[in-house]
């Protein structure tokens, strides 16, 4: 990874993910277009690049030894 952030900037990042998703009051439902008009917005799109690259780096892991990742689907 070329661009990598630095500890303080990943520390950063999770402290307002957390403080995000720990927020009180009703989250906002999304449908599909919902869905679909918020990626017009480039700080969404940003974020959705950004998740699909975690993921992609999570699954190209092999489990710790010793355990197994829980299969979600059949």
């Amino acid at each position: 990874m070329g661009n990598a952030p630095d500890a303080p900037e990943v520390v950063a990042l999770a402290n307002a993910s957390l403080e995000t998703l720990q927020a009180p009051g009703p989250r906002a439902r999304v449908g599909m277009f919902g869905a679909m008009r918020a990626l017009r917005d480039p700080e969404v799109q940003e974020g959705v690049g950004l998740l699909l690259e975690l993921l992609r780096q999570v699954a190209s892991r092999p489990p710790p030894a010793g355990r197994a990742f829980v299969a979600l689907l059949p």
